[in-house]
């Protein structure tokens, strides 16, 4: 049975509008055969996630900074993990601060009855007047950005932040927040309480059932995730199948048009 995660929503929804390879959307949410290698800034969200909250990442290894090599520091975090750790505390800070008991961590939801739509979150808190509640953390160098889609200004227009509050409010009925801190500096941030129209949670799960739909007709496809190879997404693709992409394509350039 495949899971409807969030994760692979946003990613189907990639695939189906031609922006993400499908071969390797089956890999890694189908045959879960590979994971995402992850980058240089997903390591260091783990490091403040983990110093944040304890949990550790999927793989189950320790978090490690990079340390600098040589100066006055050396030995210690450099600049990017050390600003981690004040945030971390800023986080830990801001919990008690604003009326949070943070009750668990890693939590897998499912829902009670579409028992294939499931879900992780970071953290199931208590608060005096929200009652229980979800908390997703985030670690991002886009709080201010307006326009990129993870961008943190706008929020309601954001689908990839907007899916994700969607989902875990599906799957459990009670108040759900982003807290975003800076990696670009070591005092900013923001909390979020998502207030979910029923009527998006109605079009969610209409959402879930046509991937549920769609993801059921392409494995009984012989050539159902066909392999899209593009060098720049093949060259840190964690699946390295027999069609990466090695080489750019000559693209043709019609003029005028």
């Amino acid at each position: 049975m495949v899971k409807i995660t969030q994760s692979l929503i946003k990613a189907f929804q990639k695939v189906e509008q031609g922006f993400d390879c499908p071969f390797k959307f089956k890999a890694l949410h189908i045959d879960c055969s590979h994971e995402s290698v992850p980058s240089a800034a997903m390591q260091l969200g783990h490091y403040f996630e983990y110093l944040a909250t304890g949990q550790l990442p999927r793989g189950g290894n320790v978090p490690e900074p990079i340390l600098l090599k040589k100066g006055d520091q050396k030995g210690g975090p450099n600049k990017d993990y050390l600003r981690a750790e004040i945030q971390a505390a800023n986080f830990k800070s801001d919990v008690e601060s604003l009326g949070f008991k943070i009750v668990q961590t890693g939590i897998k939801l499912v829902h009670p009855i579409e028992t294939d739509v499931e879900g992780t979150t970071d953290l199931l808190a208590n608060h005096p007047q929200y009652g229980d509640c979800i908390i997703d953390l985030k670690y991002s160098g886009l709080i201010n950005d307006k326009w990129n889609e993870l961008g943190w200004v706008e929020l309601a227009y954001k689908i990839q932040h907007m899916t994700q509050a969607l989902h875990y409010t599906f799957l459990r009925r009670i108040s759900f927040f982003f807290a975003v801190y800076s990696s670009a500096n070591e005092w900013e941030r923001k909390w979020f309480r998502i207030i979910i129209d029923p009527d998006a949670i109605v079009r969610h799960y209409q959402d879930i059932q046509l991937v549920r739909k769609l993801v059921a007709d392409r494995i009984q496809k012989p050539n159902g995730f066909p392999a899209k190879p593009l060098l720049s997404e093949c060259i840190d693709c964690p699946v390295k199948c027999k069609f990466e992409a090695k080489h750019p394509k000559i693209e043709d350039v019609h003029y005028p048009q």
